[in-house]
């Protein structure tokens, strides 16, 4: 083989290996997906404050634990409506008490419940009605 020949085969040789590797995101010179030419970034890492995640604002509520339709599931039964029991003490939790929870509102949390708003519980008491 010529010289000419050579460096071609080469050059398909390179860009068939290129093309087998899996895709990458693009390197600040632009290039991506495996080109040869492309070299690794030898930036460092961004040393940009990272923020905090916003903290959820604490919610208090007030009501009467019920069992929900699905075993293990704890409801509180309160004037805004009905809220999932998640975690929290089980001996204040339990069936027919009536409590006061601290926590936050999780309204997008899966469950296996399906009812009730989820309310991921971080405190709990026990604290009957008051007649007047």
């Amino acid at each position: 083989m010529d010289g000419s020949r050579t460096a071609a085969l080469l050059g398909v040789v390179l860009l068939v290996t290129a093309c087998g590797q899996p895709a990458r995101e693009p390197g600040p010179t632009g290039c991506a997906g495996g080109v040869p030419s492309c070299a690794p970034s030898t930036a460092p890492p961004s040393t940009a404050p990272t923020t905090p995640a916003p903290s959820r604002p604490v919610t208090v509520l007030r009501g009467t634990v019920q069992a929900g339709v699905e075993a293990g599931c704890l409801v509180l039964a309160t004037d805004r409506g009905r809220f999932l029991l998640l975690g929290g003490d089980p001996t204040v939790l339990r069936e027919g008490a009536e409590v006061v929870v601290e926590g936050a509102t999780r309204p997008g949390q899966a469950t296996t419940c399906q009812e009730g708003t989820p309310f991921s519980v971080s405190a709990a008491r026990a604290e009957p009605a008051t007649t007047r």
